[in-house]
């Protein structure tokens, strides 16, 4: 299993979340637990299961199709990050208005602006 965290962006939105990819598990009894909840990993088929949480409201989702609030954002996020796991660093910017081509320009993090 691997997490990371994401800052997800829409139109005057910014979500923080945290995904896990569960498959490949680490162990056998990580894989005897995933199997449990089902979720396989079968050679030639999808193994990336994705849970993706929104940490402002801890609401989460194995499914990209299943986010109700905030539908649009929640679900072209975890869609990209499912499809990009690889390529996504931990902390980047998923920014769903430049996914869905309606921008031209990858918004920059807020992180910038904050001083923690």
């Amino acid at each position: 299993m691997e997490t990371k965290l994401f800052e997800v962006r829409d139109r005057k939105t910014m979500i923080p979340v945290m995904a896990t990819k569960l498959i490949p598990a680490r162990s056998e009894a990580e894989r005897f637990l995933l199997g449990w909840a089902g979720y396989h990993s079968r050679e030639g088929q999808f193994d990336g299961w994705i849970v993706l949480v929104d940490l402002n409201s801890a609401e989460c989702q194995n499914d990209p199709y299943e986010w109700t609030r905030g539908s649009r954002t929640m679900h072209e996020a975890h869609k990209y990050i499912q499809q990009h796991w690889d390529e996504l660093q931990s902390g980047e910017v998923v920014d769903v208005e430049f996914i869905l081509g309606e921008t031209t320009v990858k918004k920059e993090s807020d992180a910038k602006e904050v001083r923690l």
